[in-house]
């Protein structure tokens, strides 16, 4: 420990040289900024110093952005302004106006966008998904890391890549998911390593020491620790970053801590204050006064450690960051409860348990809700839309109709007297003369009746006209309902493909595998789900009820729910998980088993491989699993091929008539055996020359058919045999198929 000790006075040595060094770069940018003819470099050259300032002092690199801001909207320069919007955005982060900076940072994003500029781009979702964490709403900021991530790994972009996913790591730690934290914070510094920057690849190596340092993990190791810190203060120190230097000496603090050396924890709490209160940061202010409060109400010294708590608790409400004033909070009452004042101890406990319950539970139900109210009243409208069609168009086709039967009916009367007409001159021809006068009179008469009806067809035409006219404007603006819907349902099967294992997952767990994945509609009601506990493998594929939307729905809770109950619980036994998910669905649902409720529900065949000696473990709801074995006699060319079924229990993954717990299957593996999982949607496809269901038979015999090819060809060969069964139809369901090869 005195060794590293060294080492750090040593490092912080070098700090104090390389702040000269800066110093001669700024007075050169300055100088520059001041002898700049043209508007635009001088507004290029004010955002450099607003972000070299970035680091050294807060107030000044404000200042710099605003002077770039005010000159490029004055010389209109779009891609100044928003470099500007972004740098005041940075500065108000650090001084703790979360809100202005958000605002400032949709600004730059907006002229980001009509330049076009993704390195941009990244950049601002970054800063928001780092804001909106500081404001405790995680939902929100993992949705603009993720645009982060797809803009970065688009436009191959190894320094965003890995920046992106150092906070996605962070994001994952705050949750309490540590091996998904530890897995983003390694594979960042891969990327981070190829771009080859300092301060990032400090950044990184100080995360994954955040990972073991974490008490709550399992895998906490002060050693692992204090490894990766020591190398990230050796890269900040050299890359001259004093913001990264002061988190490094706060983290090693609180390993001094752990081993019991509070003196000198206290003495590097004191070095971060001073960097972060240099660089006018008071979110770090909070923090570290905050750790300072919390380390003398351990050496027992309550009234200097209310001190800085009271300090760290004003700035937190100041800057409105929400778990920080948590923190200050259980500490104060800490501390209270310490010297006997219970009352003013009682008065911070339930503020600290008032304020903790309105973060986590309102903010994070909120995201789900909103989705599923913005479809339900999007489908109603459309509903009446279409309903308000029907009826025009119904009224339209009767007053066509009664147009046509009028002019028949007007025709045939015409037709009628003509006759009777032409029949009396014949028949009464001697009297014509006499009946001369009478007859024109009629014949005029006929004549302004005749142009009466003309002139009433003529009216009824222009009507009906004028109703296709606005049947015609109805149908564009269905149209235009039906691409705004479409494009939201667009955006959820984003969603959805963002919670499905990636292929990085995939290629890491099972090796040899392939999926079909085939949604009947844009959103799917199946889902396969991957992933590794220790030495157990665990995989399935699950139907649940409905496709398209409310089938998406369906499919997300599945996903998360296996997630927590595997991941989290590291539950690895299949039928205990079918246990526990219909559990976890039917408390979601709020099922109660009446005649009239909605039996919403999944049906899902689960599997588990020990990867130590091959025992394999399935349980399913309704669905089955198929292992087909390929065995090689003496004799070359003679191979015999069996396929084990394993049958799901007939009951769902929901509320059921008849609920036991779900049964457990072994069978002990071989290597080269395959397995395949399937929804019903590949058996229940109507086609082929009768327009009949595939069925299962069909399905086993073609799995044992193409068993005879090379594992790579299994794929092609199972679509192209859905594909010739299906020819022209529509297809029925929601198609997933799962292989893996042992």
């Amino acid at each position: 420990m005195r060794k590293y000790y060294t080492i750090v006075f040593l490092l912080f040595t070098i700090f104090y040289f390389t702040l000269k060094i800066n110093a001669s770069v700024i007075d050169s940018l300055q100088q520059l900024c001041n002898k700049a003819k043209s508007d635009t470099t001088k507004v290029n050259l004010l955002n450099n110093l607003a972000e070299k300032f970035y680091n050294i002092n807060i107030d000044s690199s404000y200042t710099y952005a605003k002077n770039a801001l005010t000159l490029s909207q004055k010389i209109k320069y779009k891609r100044g302004s928003a470099d500007a919007f972004s740098k005041i955005s940075s500065a108000l982060f650090y001084k703790g106006e979360y809100k202005n900076s958000i605002k400032n940072i949709q600004e730059a994003i907006n002229l980001y966008e009509t330049e076009n500029y993704v390195k941009g781009l990244i950049e601002s979702y970054l800063g928001l998904g780092q804001t909106w964490k500081e404001l405790g709403d995680y939902p929100k900021s993992m949705d603009n890391y993720l645009l982060a991530l797809k803009a970065s790994e688009k436009v191959k972009d190894e320094n965003n890549t890995g920046r992106t996913k150092i906070a996605i790591g962070v994001l994952l730690l705050d949750q309490g998911k540590f091996k998904e934290a530890l897995k983003y914070s390694k594979n960042a510094l891969v990327h981070l390593k190829k771009a080859n920057i300092k301060a990032q690849i400090a950044n990184a190596y100080a995360r994954i020491g955040n990972v073991f340092g974490d008490k709550e993990n399992p895998e906490h190791n002060s050693d692992s620790t204090l490894y990766y810190y020591k190398i990230s203060l050796e890269l900040f120190t050299e890359a001259n970053i004093p913001r990264g230097i002061g988190i490094i000496y706060n983290n090693i603090a609180s390993i001094y801590l752990d081993q019991k050396e509070p003196d000198k924890a206290i003495e590097c709490y004191k070095k971060a204050y001073e960097i972060r209160n240099k660089l006018g940061d008071q979110n770090g202010m909070a923090i570290i006064l905050n750790n300072l409060g919390s380390t003398y109400s351990q050496l027992k010294q309550y009234k200097i450690a209310l001190k800085y708590l009271y300090q760290s608790l004003e700035i937190s409400k100041k800057i409105s960051k929400p778990e920080q004033i948590i923190d200050n909070y259980s500490h104060i009452a800490i501390c209270y409860a310490s010297t006997g004042e219970y009352e003013k101890a009682y008065f911070y406990k339930t503020l600290y348990i008032e304020f903790k319950d309105s973060l986590f539970n309102d903010n994070n139900s909120r995201v789900i809700t909103e989705m599923q109210t913005k479809y339900e009243t999007e489908k109603k409208e459309k509903e009446i839309e279409l309903l308000n069609k029907n009826k025009i168009v119904s009224e339209l086709k009767n007053k066509e109709q009664l147009a046509k039967m009028r002019l028949q009916k007007y025709i045939i009367y015409g037709s009628i007297c003509v006759i009777i007409l032409v029949l009396s001159l014949s028949f009464f021809l001697l009297r014509l003369f006499f009946q001369k006068k009478s007859a024109n009179k009629l014949l005029k008469e006929q004549n302004v009746e005749i142009t009466q009806q003309k002139e009433e067809i003529i009216t009824q035409r222009d009507e009906i006209e004028a109703q296709r006219d606005l049947v015609t404007k109805q149908k564009d603006r269905i149209e235009e309902i039906h691409e705004e819907v479409t494009s939201s349902i667009r955006y959820a099967q984003r969603i959805q493909e963002a919670v499905l294992p990636s292929n990085e997952q995939l290629n890491e767990i099972l090796k040899q595998y392939f999926i079909i994945y085939k949604p009947c509609d844009i959103v799917s009601g199946d889902f396969y789900w991957v992933t590794q506990i220790n030495n157990w493998i665990l995989f399935g594929v699950a139907d649940c009820t409905g496709h398209g939307v409310p089938g998406g729905f369906m499919s997300m809770l599945g996903i998360s729910f296996l997630n927590e109950i595997v991941l989290k619980d590291e539950v690895t036994n299949a039928a205990e998980i079918l246990d526990l998910l219909r559990t976890y669905m039917i408390s979601s649902l709020k099922q109660k088993g009446f005649i009239d409720e909605q039996k919403d529900g999944l049906d899902i065949a689960l599997c588990a491989i020990n990867t130590d000696n091959l025992m394999f473990e399935y349980a399913g709801a309704y669905n089955h699993c198929y292992i087909v074995r390929k065995y090689h006699s003496e004799s070359i060319n003679n191979i015999k091929i069996e396929l084990h079924e394993f049958k799901g229990d007939k009951m769902p993954i929901a509320i059921h008539q008849h609920m036991e717990p779900f049964s457990l299957k072994e069978f002990q593996l071989l290597k080269d055996d395959c397995i395949y999982l399937f929804s019903d949607g590949f058996a229940d496809q109507f086609g082929g020359p009768s327009r009949k269901k595939f069925l299962t038979q069909n399905l086993k015999n073609t799995l044992i058919k193409i068993n005879d090819l090379d594992f790579t060809l299994h794929k092609n060969e199972l679509e192209k045999t859905f594909q010739d069964w299906k020819g022209e139809y529509s297809q029925v369901d929601d198609v997933t198929v799962l292989a893996i090869k042992i």
